[in-house]
């Protein structure tokens, strides 16, 4: 079966709820580097973020980054969820920079955090 990249990023989410994040990562790196996209990797930080996994979730970021994979709201959302749910609310502020200094559009979903 040939699995498109949304559904590597779909898998991959629910190997991380079912199983654990470790088994979801170690899917990850079995991936073809076309694969390893802005999609799984975005499945992936969203895992650490839900999970309270800061450490793993930043150094995620960073890489994201440094291959030019954050072309939308969708991982800094998830760090603005990280840091909420951690009572970090400065961070979430800097996050909100971050969504200007990259002329990101804002979605819905961002606007929510906003409120």
């Amino acid at each position: 079966m040939k699995f498109f990249y949304g559904d590597h990023a779909l898998r991959l989410d629910l190997i991380a709820k079912t199983k654990e994040i470790v088994a979801a990562k170690d899917y990850l790196m079995t991936f073809s580097p076309m694969a390893k996209n802005e999609f799984t990797y975005c499945s992936l930080l969203n895992a650490y973020c839900k999970n309270l996994m800061k450490d793993e979730a930043l150094a995620l970021f960073k890489l994201m980054d440094e291959l030019k994979l954050i072309h939308s709201d969708l991982p800094l959302n998830d760090l603005m969820q990280l840091y909420l749910k951690l009572g970090q609310f400065e961070k979430v502020l800097e996050i909100i920079d971050e969504l200007n200094r990259r002329n990101i559009p804002r979605s819905n979903y961002t606007y929510g955090f906003l409120l």
